[in-house]
């Protein structure tokens, strides 16, 4: 894996519902202004951002503020 990339699993094909062996890799470089991150209760979105903001404080100083509305 690039150093300057960070994982955050494996690409997934909708096709036949299987995770394939090939990385995703993020860029942390884009998280430069603001991010939204939506789905349905108990799709993974607070794991994601979770995963996002370690991986982006491992490689490089990057300042958040979390926000997340639990109605």
């Amino acid at each position: 894996m690039p150093d300057n990339k960070f994982s955050l699993g494996c690409h997934f094909d909708p096709t036949n519902g299987k995770s394939l062996d090939q990385p995703l890799l993020y860029d942390p470089a884009d998280l430069t202004t603001h991010a939204v991150v939506t789905g349905m209760t108990g799709s993974g979105e607070t794991g994601l951002c979770i995963a996002l903001l370690e991986e982006a404080a491992l490689q490089r100083h990057v300042l958040w503020l979390r926000l997340e509305d639990a109605l």
